[in-house]
């Protein structure tokens, strides 16, 4: 029984302590390669925010029904997106895993702009 309460009455833990860790420095050049990446991405979004709709205005669809043209974007990569990630989880290529899904979709996203 003596045991018992000695166990019960354990003093009270010191709060946790944040490891300080000291971040690797980065070369210059990848800093820039990163940030060139993310330009890229915004350069897109940017272009199809001001020309989406106008086009399919163009190509015959009425302005009250473009917005549903939005929605073709997130509705694919719901789909799509998990899909991609199941399979590239169980992909052995000497490459990596992730690495010739994103070559796929570049080469497919190069042709589709090109076209």
């Amino acid at each position: 029984m003596d045991s018992a309460m000695k166990t019960d009455k354990l003093p009270p833990r010191p709060p946790l302590q944040l490891q300080h860790h000291e971040l690797p420095q980065r070369p210059i050049w990848q800093i820039i390669m990163v940030a060139a990446i993310a330009a890229g991405v915004q350069f897109e979004w940017a272009l199809q925010l001001s020309l989406l709709t106008p086009y399919v205005q163009l190509i015959g669809v009425p302005h009250t029904c473009s917005s549903f043209i939005w929605l073709c974007g997130p509705i694919s990569g719901m789909i799509v997106q998990p899909l991609v990630g199941y399979y590239s989880n169980s992909c052995t290529s000497r490459f990596g895993r992730r690495r010739p899904f994103i070559a796929d979709k570049g080469y497919f996203l190069n042709n589709c702009y090109v076209t």
